[in-house]
């Protein structure tokens, strides 16, 4: 087996085990809300974040159960050509991403503190289904409450989606294929770069690359 044959293979890999990790994580999502346990996910909130100051964003592109749901909207969407709206103003979703967090931990603290009757969780999920209906899937990747924690906490990370420009071409299939926008081209060229505080290491970019670019290492 050549070289280039076992690229491929870890890439064919990789990618049926963040499919199989995304059943696995849907079903126990399902489980907990079936039995009525559903904040018990918070847990799985508290190890994405100790995990993302090491690994980066794996809870987004591997756990998450929103981002699975929308992961199958989008495959929808593609199937039937359907197009979303795509909010590009990055002051807008700055505000949003700030007001979503304020309001994430208000409600945290209307529930813990003041005993309120609110189920944060699925409100998360149901805002992020319904953006997703009429909103490109980038959007809710950004203004996500958890997601922005995770942005901050991803920061020291040791381990994330890296760009060889050396390598890279240019060709932009995996600016197309992110779905958190967090690839852009350079100012000064079509070379593109990963910002790997907004970067959910799906690894969708690493596999659509044509030269092989991409990888996921310290």
């Amino acid at each position: 087996m050549n070289d280039q044959s076992l690229k491929e293979g870890l890439k064919i890999t990789k990618s049926r085990l963040r499919l199989l990790s995304e059943i696995i994580f849907l079903l126990i999502f399902s489980f907990m809300f079936w039995q009525g346990n559903i904040q018990a996910w918070a847990l799985f909130w508290v190890v994405g974040i100790a995990v993302s100051l090491v690994f980066s964003r794996l809870y987004c592109g591997w756990v998450c159960p929103i981002g699975t749901f929308m992961r199958l909207q989008s495959w929808i969407y593609d199937k039937l050509n359907l197009r979303r709206y795509s909010v590009s103003s990055s002051a807008f979703i700055t505000v949003l991403r700030l007001l979503f967090v304020a309001a994430f931990f208000a409600g945290m603290y209307a529930v813990r503190g003041l005993g309120w009757q609110l189920n944060i969780i699925m409100i998360l999920v149901g805002a992020g289904l319904i953006s997703s209906f009429f909103l490109s899937e980038d959007f809710w990747h950004r203004v996500c409450p958890h997601g922005t924690v995770l942005y901050v906490s991803t920061s020291p990370s040791k381990f994330s989606m890296n760009l060889d420009e050396d390598i890279c071409t240019g060709c932009g299939l995996c600016e197309k294929t992110c779905p958190s926008g967090a690839i852009t081209s350079r100012e000064d060229s079509e070379i593109r770069k990963i910002n790997n505080n907004e970067c959910l290491t799906c690894h969708d970019c690493e596999k659509v690359c044509p030269v092989d670019a991409i990888s996921y290492s310290s």
